[in-house]
């Protein structure tokens, strides 16, 4: 059967650059047994192969940044048992990966990560609209949300009000 356990550990940060720091998440996944880890700006590129963000025991979720700008992208990484399956959501914004896991009466449960970048140059004025309608298109169902949203000093989702 492909449920899971309601209950799991799981880790997030932002790593600025995770190639040079894997040691580091390996021996932190190591001591604190996570279940689910998600990542920001993990800087990945078509240079960066898979097999560089490899964790034995999970299946990796990676969104690159698409623009050819340096920086951003996420990563999600989800233990094997739990048996994730990607999905695609329709929205258009910009650093999101998401996956789903069976959970009890065979309930989807999404989990996802996304970075919200501060450069509106860099990464496109509507972005903000963007990440409004990733937050519309995922309410309302079972899930976890990890991420860096970069909305400082702001309670998250004023910012995405619809006027009537």
């Amino acid at each position: 059967m492909n449920e899971y356990k309601h209950n799991f550990k799981c880790m997030y940060f932002n790593a600025r650059s995770l190639r040079n720091k894997m040691h580091e998440l390996l021996a932190v996944t190591e001591a604190m047994k996570p279940d689910v880890i998600g990542i920001t700006e993990s800087w990945g590129s078509d240079e960066v192969s898979d097999s560089e963000f490899n964790i034995a025991g999970f299946d990796l979720f990676r969104a690159d940044r698409g623009n050819g700008h340096h920086g951003g992208g996420v990563l999600l990484f989800v233990n094997s048992n739990m048996k994730a399956v990607e999905v695609k959501l329709s929205n258009k914004f910009s650093d999101q990966i998401w996956c789903r896991i069976k959970v009890r009466n065979e309930e989807n449960f999404l989990i996802g990560v996304c970075y919200r970048s501060p450069n509106a140059e860099l990464i496109g004025r509507n972005n903000d609209s963007f990440l409004c309608d990733m937050l519309e298109e995922v309410r309302g169902k079972p899930l976890l949300l990890m991420g860096d949203f970069n909305y400082p000093d702001t309670v998250m989702g004023t910012s995405c009000k619809k006027s009537s």
